[in-house]
């Protein structure tokens, strides 16, 4: 299963884009998920956390494909309260 056509549709045709996401990972610099239709596990959205610094603090971003930004924006307090309680950082700025 690939993730490629559904991030066409969301506008994300860098071909080194997964293995961005899996490297953001590993040097726990950017943590991704796709965010999707739990039926189909069509990808909708993304959404990351995004440290800022040494300080403990990070954002949360995110995108969805037109017509899904309500899947984007139910997963917003979640992947916040990871961020929070597993990850110990403080979200700043709007998300």
């Amino acid at each position: 299963m690939t993730d490629r056509p559904a991030l066409a549709l969301a506008g994300v045709t860098d071909p080194d884009h997964v293995r961005a996401c899996e490297r953001g990972w590993d040097d726990e610099t950017r943590f991704t998920w796709a965010v999707c239709e739990p039926t189909t596990g069509e990808m909708l959205a993304e959404i990351a956390i995004e440290p800022l610094g040494d300080e403990g603090e990070a954002h949360i971003t995110g995108y969805a494909r037109e017509g899904h930004e309500e899947p984007l924006a139910a997963a917003r307090p979640v992947v916040r309260r990871f961020a929070e309680g597993a990850l110990g950082y403080t979200i700043v700025g709007r998300y």
